[in-house]
């Protein structure tokens, strides 16, 4: 009987440990998402606007190195570059 009491003593001491990792992990989630949520919106608000203008500088700039590469004799092989398949759903979600 007392071998019963002891396996119990030590199982509730067992379930009561496992419950405490998991609020502490429940709690450290939270919190890491919390930091992460607000690093996207930094990231949305303040490198954002700098990458839309690098597009727009390259979009407007592109007719000119185009036709100076051409008196040069250098040709591109594609019009437009094509994105790797991983790096386009990023640049769809940026857009």
């Amino acid at each position: 009987m007392e071998n019963i009491t002891v396996f119990v003593a030590l199982t509730g001491a067992a379930v009561v440990l496992q419950a405490g990792i998991l609020a502490a992990l429940y709690v450290t989630m939270r919190k890491s998402s919390a930091r992460m949520e607000a690093l996207a919106v930094e990231l949305k608000t303040k490198a954002l606007p700098a990458l839309e203008t690098a597009q727009e500088i390259l979009i407007e700039l592109r007719p000119k190195l185009v036709q100076k590469n051409a008196r040069a004799g250098i040709h591109r092989k594609s019009p437009t570059p094509e994105l790797p398949a991983h790096a386009k759903p990023l640049a769809s979600a940026l857009r």
